[in-house]
């Protein structure tokens, strides 16, 4: 019977494919032959032939996507009337294909349908892509976006996304208050520097946002800032356990003494650390003392850091300061000699050691230079540049990425003095030039550099 017909139709001029094809096919078909060229008469079908065919979204988007007319299939599920499965269909596109040019007015006209926390918790993701945030900037002021970009980020774990939207789309409707639960709210996702939207907002003299703003101080080292602001407020604590262990402001005030030179303030705050377990306490008091120049202490308490390595390197150099040079150098060459381990001061230990063998009447300004580096104090002709944090707050890493780059910074040094030693000033003269203006160069030696070129006879 089936040949029967195929045969019928053949002879009406018409294929088996035709014959048996599917009507909502051929609809498509035409639309599809239609668009862009006439976009209106392509979009009239297409909801015609939504309406005959009982709502067949599914369908309809296999042929178009297919296809690739999915700007086609996107236009026409927009003319439709807003229900419940268009609105989960356009929303689903939307994230799946990340075509966010109309996303605002998708998740306007749609977000009815759905509890907006459901919608958050399963398109978070799509919702917190730059493309995405920077679709819905624009829209904060209304508080259901507000709300959505907000959760969305902080869940993704991109807070910092968000602070950035607020400081740059500032809107009468978005309250101070509402600012400060957002830090609240999203501190415990992601520690960061609070202190651009802390200020954007005028929220600085926030009691309650007081330690956020005094983090941001810490991680941009403003530390003469930290001491004024907790000399105003010395109960700027934060009010609950949790972020207390987090913003340890006993920590972020001492080691702001430290930095700015007063030693003695510096200890007096040692003790009220919250979690001394996360600093070497020890380190922290043996670096206090050497600051103030108090050898005695500084060798009662050097033995008692975590850092083997530092402390051998701090009690030949503590020997030195103290007079006892053959002895100090004696110690540096032995600390040298351990190949075991990588060494946290071996530029510093160079120098020292060269210098004596080499210039011995410059060891003192030498050894005065690789103090300051110690305490992470600005060096003299270095633009206030200093060295690392590690030596201070206790985290034990090299001073550069590359310990082979500081090995060679100082054999050009070296040879540097090697050639003013023999009258060679132009060619010394060029090589410390480069040290100095290479923002590669370690502090340290950038220093030094400046020290030996001023002694290059002018002229």
């Amino acid at each position: 019977m089936r040949k029967v017909f195929a045969s019928l139709a053949l002879i009406a001029g018409l294929t088996v494919s035709a014959l048996y094809a599917d009507p909502i096919d051929n609809e498509i078909e035409k639309a599809m032959q239609l668009y862009p060229k006439n976009k209106t008469a392509a979009l009239t079908i297409m909801t015609n032939l939504y309406h005959y065919s009982s709502g067949q979204i599914l369908k309809i988007r296999q042929v178009l996507t297919s296809r690739g007319f999915y700007t086609f299939y996107m236009e026409f599920l927009r003319l439709l009337p807003k229900t419940k499965p268009v609105a989960g269909e356009i929303i689903y596109q939307v994230f799946a294909t990340s075509d966010f040019e109309f996303l605002a007015d998708d998740i306007r006209g749609y977000l009815g349908f759905y509890d907006k926390e459901i919608l958050i918790n399963y398109y978070y993701k799509g919702i917190a892509e730059d493309k995405a945030v920077t679709a819905l900037a624009g829209e904060i002021g209304d508080p259901v976006f507000f709300e959505l970009l907000k959760r969305s980020l902080i869940l993704a774990g991109t807070p910092e996304k968000f602070d950035k939207v607020l400081i740059e789309h500032k809107s009468k409707s978005i309250l101070p208050d509402t600012v400060k639960k957002f830090i609240i709210e999203s501190w415990r996702y992601k520690i960061r520097d609070l202190g651009p939207l802390i200020a954007a907002y005028g929220l600085a003299d926030d009691t309650v946002l007081r330690p956020f703003y005094l983090y941001s101080l810490f991680v941009n080292n403003r530390f003469a800032e930290i001491i004024e602001l907790y000399l105003k407020d010395p109960s700027l604590y934060p009010k609950d356990a949790m972020t207390s262990y987090q913003i340890d402001v006993p920590y972020y005030v001492a080691y702001s003494y430290y930095r700015t030179g007063d030693y003695a303030k510096a200890m007096e705050m040692i003790g009220k650390i919250y979690m001394p377990w996360n600093v070497d306490i020890n380190k922290f008091i043996t670096l206090c003392y050497l600051g103030k120049s108090d050898y005695k202490q500084v060798k009662m308490w050097m033995p008692k850091m975590k850092s083997n390595d530092t402390f051998q390197f701090i009690k030949g150099f503590t020997a030195i300061l103290e007079g006892r040079t053959n002895e100090g150098i004696q110690s540096l060459e032995l600390y040298l000699s351990d190949t075991s381990a990588a060494h946290l001061f071996t530029v510093e230990a160079l120098l020292l050691a060269f210098t004596y063998y080499n210039n011995p009447s410059e060891l003192p300004e030498v050894a005065g230079l690789v103090k300051l580096a110690l305490l992470d104090q600005p060096l003299p002709g270095t633009a206030d540049v200093s060295l690392s944090q590690a030596y201070a707050a206790g985290k034990d890493t090299p001073v550069q990425p590359s310990q082979s780059k500081i090995i060679d910074d100082f054999v050009v040094y070296k040879n540097c003095v090697q050639m003013m030693k023999k009258g060679k000033y132009d060619e010394a003269s060029q090589a410390l030039t480069k040290l100095i203006k290479s923002p590669e160069t370690s502090p340290l030696i950038r220093a030094l550099a400046v020290f030996q070129l001023r002694k290059i006879p002018q002229g």
